[in-house]
């Protein structure tokens, strides 16, 4: 209703000025002042009143309404009234003639006449009311922005939980295709090694054969150092045959094993002594050794003292001193 209101206002002014400036042209007059629009100039402390009112009473939405209505009518009414009248002075008399008192006291009818009451109380309720829904507005505004960045950071760590889990699932599926890969390779192996399984139980016979015979002839004496005449073959087959004759001389001669018993004790008790008195001999052997060649090294040492000088003597035993 305002924003009709204003439009016919300003379709009254650009009449009046179409008017007026025809009539100058026709006349070749001064073109004249322009007065500038006081529309929605009031006093203040009025406003303020009105304002508070409004603000401390809870506005009822149909008379609210029905007072809105009536100030735009009104207002819209004596806007077109007042479009006509300046229209109509402006043909009847030149704008030329006026006096600055007339011109003022045509701004001051005009200023009391298009402001009315009823229009600034609603103005100031369109205020209030436009003031109440930014405030609003903005409240909502920030609740979405906060929503927005909760949802932001949700939306942020499940999508670290995602990379995480699908970076596992790579893990996995290469280790996949490395067991895959193995399993291929052994199944290949199993398959060129297929035809030495025929050949195992008779490789595995063989080797215990070696084995045994290996195990049999590894204790046999060194013959590095035993003089052989001829050949190796030739002295086995001497030693096989002086085997043979006394494993027969042995079967020709009587066996009295308690007698053969106590003759290998007494050989044997003999042994011992025999080996005792050679040890105890031996270490006396040593010590008359030592004695003689201490007693014969003091005999030459006592010669030497006896034919060397005196100067000779000091140079051995004090170092040249």
């Amino acid at each position: 209703m305002a924003d009709s209101g204003s439009n016919s206002l300003e379709s009254g002014s650009q009449n009046s000025s179409g008017g007026s400036s025809g009539d100058a042209a026709q006349k070749k007059v001064k073109a004249p002042k322009v007065v500038k629009s006081r529309y929605m100039q009031y006093s203040k402390p009025k406003a303020t009143k009105l304002k508070n009112n409004v603000a401390n009473t809870t506005l009822s939405p149909g008379k609210g309404h029905e007072r809105s209505r009536s100030g735009s009518l009104k207002s819209v009414g004596l806007q077109r009234l007042k479009a006509a009248l300046n229209k109509t002075m402006q043909k009847s008399s030149p704008k030329s003639l006026s006096t600055p008192a007339q011109r003022k006291s045509k701004r001051e009818t005009t200023s009391a006449v298009s402001i009315p009451e009823d229009t600034i109380e609603m103005l100031e309720s369109q205020t209030l009311i436009f003031t109440y829904l930014t405030m609003k507005m903005q409240k909502n505004i920030r609740r979405l922005e906060d929503k927005a960045e909760r949802s932001l950071l949700l939306a942020h760590e499940e999508k670290m939980q995602l990379q995480e889990k699908v970076q596992q699932l790579k893990r996995e599926l290469l280790l996949n295709r490395r067991e895959e890969q193995l399993n291929n390779l052994l199944e290949k192996q199993v398959e060129s090694l297929a035809p030495s399984t025929a050949a195992t139980p008779q490789f595995k016979a063989n080797y215990t054969t070696f084995a045994t015979a290996l195990d049999c002839t590894r204790h046999q004496m060194p013959i590095r150092d035993i003089h052989i005449t001829g050949t190796r073959q030739s002295f086995l087959d001497d030693v096989q045959k002086h085997l043979g004759s006394t494993r027969a001389l042995l079967e020709a001669t009587p066996s009295s094993d308690n007698d053969m018993l106590d003759t290998i004790k007494n050989l044997e008790d003999v042994v011992h002594k025999t080996d005792a008195e050679l040890s105890r001999s031996l270490h006396q052997t040593l010590d008359l050794a030592s004695k003689v060649n201490k007693e014969v090294s003091l005999q030459s040492q006592k010669l030497v003292e006896e034919n060397s000088e005196t100067e000779v003597l000091r140079q051995l035993y004090f170092d040249g001193q």
